[in-house]
């Protein structure tokens, strides 16, 4: 078990991204690239940070974020949680922090299979 303060880390990774020649950051905090992940995502104002290719939600720690699936848009404020599947877009709506979480889905006949022992 492990306890972090997301808060610390938001500004952090907010420093970071205001470092940063794509004006944004990311730190993985649980999972890794290719498998199921949570991570906290700090952007610059009107980044297009992040093309969802997989289902996603995002819980706004700071600032506001637009998040677009085909022609719904959604804008989310702190406190905000939203909720999409595999294939959306999220922009940064001045300097923001979210909790970005995506679900890995195994391409048809790739999953594990699980066995009783």
């Amino acid at each position: 078990m492990s306890k972090r303060c997301l808060l610390t880390i938001a500004r952090q990774e907010l420093t970071r991204a205001a470092h940063a020649p794509q004006g944004r950051s990311e730190r993985v905090l649980v999972g890794e690239e290719g498998r199921s992940r949570l991570s906290i995502l700090a952007l610059r104002p009107d980044v297009s940070a992040v093309q969802l290719d997989q289902p996603w939600t995002v819980q706004v720690l700071a600032g506001r974020i637009r998040v677009q699936h085909g022609s719904v848009v959604s804008v989310g404020y702190p406190g905000d949680l939203i909720v999409g599947p595999a294939g959306g877009s999220l922009w940064s709506g001045g300097d923001c922090v979210v909790l970005l979480s995506l679900e890995h889905r195994a391409a048809p006949g790739t999953e594990m299979a699980m066995s009783a022992s």
